[in-house]
């Protein structure tokens, strides 16, 4: 939808010894590519939920980007994944024009072995590096990272947030997703409802409060509606902080809690829900459903 080239990078906000350890770990069965709205909250909850995975056969990996990467948020979205995507179907970890330019060879040097490049050679890599903004170490794990049987799930994160994504927006993403094979797990109006869900059963103690959590108008500096509710349950900011002590117990919650609300993508568009549930079960049970259909 976007010329997306590039954009995978880890963010200053990446926890470098979470990406040693899924270097370190075998290829599980499944993977799950999780590309998300946001930059820190669903990477924090998806963080924690990969510890609970453990060994497992199962693992996620939250695409990472730059943070300066431009275009509304549903277009970036689906371009990092539409070019994770690319990177995984290609020849290498390495961009075509880099190829092209320097050769394969002194590629994997420069990545591996520097002082084995020549110096000017090494330079000019290191300049084309820097003004492209891409992360090779990255890309060079992506491309290696993958489950053994052949069965990875592309998955996409998106808030509703009708003050920013117009239905349109929406419609023309499920309508993307299902061509691509990717599968749309939307909040509607946020994440942070599907992280209230874990502690509150929100159809039932927020009844006359629908309205408000589905308009999720700003509050304060930091706050809207929806944030501030769950700001005051589990006095935290807007990052996921002490996932295991407030959220890890109370996933299977969050899924009993979610189904009184609206569920599927079309209900989604116009009605405060979550189909994130889906997902959950899918990662901390052995039952299996898609999200698009």
């Amino acid at each position: 939808m976007i010329d997306s080239s590039y954009r995978l990078h880890r963010t200053v906000f990446d926890d470098e010894t979470r990406l040693d350890s899924q270097k370190k770990r075998r290829n599980p069965k499944t993977v799950y590519y999780i590309s998300a709205e946001g930059a820190r909250t669903e990477a924090n909850y998806f963080s924690g939920v990969n510890k609970m995975l453990g060994n497992s056969d199962k693992a996620i990996v939250v695409l990472g980007r730059r943070l300066k990467s431009g275009g509304s948020s549903v277009e970036r979205v689906i371009g990092l994944m539409d070019e994770y995507n690319d990177l995984k179907e290609g020849d290498c970890a390495f961009p075509k024009e880099m190829v092209e330019e320097f050769g394969l060879e002194n590629l994997i040097k420069f990545r591996n072995e520097k002082q084995h490049l020549d110096p000017d050679v090494q330079r000019k890599i290191a300049d084309k590096v820097e003004k492209l903004e891409i992360d090779l170490e990255y890309r060079h794990f992506l491309s290696k990272y993958h489950g053994e049987d052949g069965n990875d799930q592309f998955c996409l994160l998106l808030d509703r947030d009708s003050k920013t994504h117009s239905r349109k927006q929406i419609e023309d993403c499920i309508d993307y997703c299902r061509k691509k094979g990717y599968r749309l797990f939307l909040n509607n109006p946020c994440f942070e409802l599907w992280l209230l869900l874990h502690i509150s059963d929100v159809a039932v103690e927020f009844e006359d409060e629908m309205d408000m959590i589905k308009e999720n108008a700003k509050v304060s500096n930091k706050h809207t509606y929806v944030s501030k509710l769950l700001s005051e349950k589990c006095h935290h900011g807007k990052r996921v902080h002490g996932f295991e002590a407030r959220y890890k117990d109370h996933i299977c919650d969050a899924i009993e809690h979610s189904k009184k609300l609206a569920t599927s993508l079309d209900m989604l568009i116009d009605n405060v829900g979550s189909n994130m549930y889906v997902l959950m079960e899918e990662l901390i049970n052995p039952i299996h459903s898609n999200a698009v259909e």
